[in-house]
């Protein structure tokens, strides 16, 4: 008599938040309210869904100071929700940006019982200061024993801030079209690290020129096809969110906010729109990881 192997492979359905405020570069200060902004803008989505979502992600700079981190945590600590914060480091200018990587932001999760802090903070903002030391700090902190990384039902969420997606560049020319990890001796500990994670954040501070090129990135990402990436492996959902600024630019939810799978662009089931944040709802289905 034969026998059946029934093997159930377990799919956690997440609603997935990312937000975007608006900031003027006339007025630096404006930043400052993100925290407040953030708070209204969940408590708003949590009136009109009976519930607040399992994982929200926040464009950067959503603290100015820790006292925006404080309320965050003291608003959400006991509630069911994940929110990927950044803490802005008060030597940086909102608008410009960091320096020096150390005076880049800090990187928080906050609510769902849990605080916690990864490391290492942001280490470059562009093309224009990254080196291979620091892109191997990155891709370190999202090993799968490394510090840029959270654990949510028992789905593996990894970090990439702003500038950081410079990891990977595109090249083309008379050699192999496409995206490629943009140091060759950190191509294999990127794969392994990417791959084990079902989700990689993708935070921006401003909105990145050339979305085209950013576009091929995150899709290569999400899909597995950068060159001589590995075959027969699973590949994290990206989630990528910005801020936009009111007095040089029209606000367009499609071109600040994505989410990213298998290469292919997730709509939005909702955008809840306000004067100074676009809220947008995604429904993800993770399933059980099979490598």
């Amino acid at each position: 008599m034969s026998s059946i192997l029934y093997v159930i492979y377990m799919v956690l359905k997440l609603d997935i938040v990312l937000i975007s405020f608006q900031f003027d570069s006339n007025n630096q200060d404006i930043t400052t309210h993100y925290a407040d902004w953030l708070i209204e803008a969940l408590r708003n989505y949590e009136k009109r869904n009976g519930g607040l979502p399992e994982l929200v992600l926040s464009a950067g700079y959503t603290c100015a100071d820790a006292n925006g981190l404080v309320r965050l945590e003291r608003e959400f600590s006991g509630e069911r929700v994940s929110l990927a914060v950044e803490l802005l480091n008060p030597a940086d200018n909102p608008l410009t940006g960091p320096s020096h990587p150390k005076g880049m932001g800090q990187l928080y999760v906050v609510g769902n019982g849990v605080g916690k802090c990864l490391e290492p903070r942001q280490q470059f903002s562009s093309t224009g200061n990254v080196t291979e030391d620091r892109a191997e700090k990155v891709v370190a902190g999202l090993a799968p024993n490394g510090d840029r990384r959270f654990s949510l039902q028992s789905r593996q969420i990894g970090w990439i801030e702003c500038g950081e997606i410079n990891l990977l560049c595109y090249q083309s020319g008379n050699r192999q079209k496409g995206v490629r990890v943009r140091y060759e001796s950190l191509e294999e500990r990127f794969f392994e690290a990417a791959t084990s994670l079902d989700v990689i954040l993708n935070p921006q501070h401003t909105r990145m020129s050339r979305l085209h090129l950013l576009r091929r990135k995150v899709e290569a990402l999400s899909a597995g096809t950068i060159i001589r990436a590995p075959s027969g492996k699973s590949w994290p959902v990206y989630l990528g969110t910005t801020n936009w600024n009111r007095a040089r630019q029209l606000r367009s939810q499609s071109n600040l906010q994505c989410v990213m799978r298998n290469g292919q662009p997730v709509p939005p089931r909702d955008i809840i729109e306000t004067e100074n944040t676009i809220l947008s709802i995604f429904p993800v289905d993770m399933p059980q990881r099979q490598d």
